[in-house]
């Protein structure tokens, strides 16, 4: 499948940009053309040697100082090939990252125990964070939100026998304190920054048919967009209504695709809470996700149908020809989709086939939105793509307790040049302690991490 998330996750970023922050080279796959080299800087041409003047004329003035050669470009991002350190590695349950405003985080669990640490711009550790959450069995930190003015959030789930379960819980002086604004029994699905400021979340609540899919503000003033205008169109009970997806724009409208008794498209501008809805277009789209920018341009995904959206009416997109069942994605007005061992590209010309290395079967793709893609391999190897079209094999280097190269889980592009892998192996080297226990690891292209055992940082 394709795995795109600027990371909230190593997803699904989830970038709160209205919330205030606080504080080598691989092998090729195939033979590029050589760089053109960098313009010559030319030197100041030599002051000739002046005759010595007599005795009794003046001294000449001396002559003047060749100017400063001047400084060399800086390497554009993804303009030469990548390579990968080990960031962290060892005994953990799962390893992700997250990314709040220009800060980046580091999640696991390790030994029934959270970690959450923050890493500085070129992946060295900054702080381990204190981790502790009142009152709440769960088995991970899903990522983190952001801050709320300057209070760090972060979501975590649990598998349950009745679905994977979110909560929302702030850092306060007081220790990790779960926002309960909607009551014990809610569920997240996710947030976003909102108006003046404020949290929006998309939450169910209660059980069966007494569940209630909405929209709800959980932190700051004001109420969250009603679906009763849904609810009436569709003439559907309130359990029965369902929020498949929500896009928030950047001027603070919010659109979502609902399901009740039908698809409908709901938009809210700012400050009308009803909002207008409207039938999705199509007898055979039911629940659809939005791929958006954030003017409200793109495309939906309706199950495996790609198909092109403007304000709420949608044509569908035929697929390119080939063996295999396409896999679609897209991006910033752009949409993509792997079919076999093939990559496509959807512009303004319709598909364009993107080279790629030949008979490897694509496993998943990220980066698509900053334009030069990285690509996982079925056989669990990794390429990237240069601004010069090429593709480099970048390999991921064993961790200490293992002689072989991890099975990739998770590929992350967060920028241009900025990439995470998460992966995980199997301790085989002899007389390790490890010997044959399940192990994770992350992979980072910043320079500045070095390798970090899960479970030896304390805050």
């Amino acid at each position: 499948m394709i795995i795109m998330r600027t990371i909230t996750k190593l997803s699904s970023p989830l970038t709160l940009a209205l919330l205030l922050a606080t504080a080598c080279t691989p092998e090729a796959t195939s033979t590029p053309n050589p760089p053109e080299s960098a313009p010559s800087l030319a030197a100041s041409e030599p002051t000739p040697a002046s005759a010595p003047a007599p005795a009794s004329e003046a001294a000449p003035e001396p002559a003047p100082a060749p100017e400063p050669e001047p400084a060399p470009e800086p390497v554009a991002p993804n303009a030469e090939p990548a390579s990968l350190r080990l960031a962290f590695h060892g005994k953990c349950d799962y390893i992700d990252v997250s990314t709040v405003d220009d800060q980046t985080f580091v999640h696991y669990r390790s030994n029934n125990k959270d970690h959450l640490l923050r890493l500085g711009a070129s992946g060295e550790l900054i702080e381990p964070i204190p981790v502790g959450f009142e009152d709440q069995w769960h088995d991970a930190i899903d990522h983190a939100l952001g801050r709320w003015p300057d209070q760090l959030l972060v979501m975590i789930e649990s598998d349950a026998r009745d679905g994977t379960w979110r909560w929302l819980y702030r850092q306060t002086a007081e220790g990790w304190k779960q926002i309960k604004t909607l009551g014990e029994d809610t569920n997240y699905h996710d947030a976003w920054p909102w108006i003046d400021g404020s949290i929006l979340a998309h939450v169910e609540t209660g059980m069966d048919e007494g569940r209630r899919s909405r929209l709800a503000v959980v932190r700051g003033e004001g109420k969250g967009p009603s679906l009763a205008k849904v609810q009436r169109a569709g003439k559907c009970e309130p359990y029965e209504l369902y929020i498949a997806d929500v896009a928030v724009l950047a001027d603070g409208t919010v659109m979502a695709s609902v399901d009740c008794n039908d698809a409908w498209v709901a938009t809210w501008r700012p400050g009308d809470r009803e909002g207008t809805v409207k039938r999705f277009s199509g007898d055979d789209y039911y629940t659809f996700h939005f791929r958006l920018d954030d003017q409200g341009r793109g495309f939906v995904l309706s199950g495996t149908d790609l198909l092109r959206w403007s304000d709420g009416d949608v044509t569908a997109v035929e697929p390119p020809k080939g063996r295999g069942q396409p896999e679609f994605d897209a991006r910033n007005g752009v949409a993509w989709v792997v079919r076999g061992d093939q990559l496509w590209r959807h512009g303004e010309a319709g598909w364009e086939a993107i080279p790629t290395p030949e008979g490897r079967r694509i496993g998943s793709v990220a980066g698509l939105e900053h334009g030069t893609p990285w690509l996982r391999f079925r056989d669990d190897t990794v390429a990237m793509q240069t601004t010069d079209g090429m593709w480099h094999d970048v390999p991921l280097p064993p961790a200490p307790e293992s002689e072989q190269s991890p099975k990739v889980v998770r590929l992350d592009v967060i920028a241009p040049g900025d990439a995470w892998i998460a992966s995980k192996y199997v301790g085989q080297r002899k007389g390790a302690k490890s010997r044959g226990t399940k192990l994770r690891a992350l992979y980072t292209t910043r320079a500045g991490a070095t390798p970090q055992v899960c479970g030896e940082q304390e805050a």
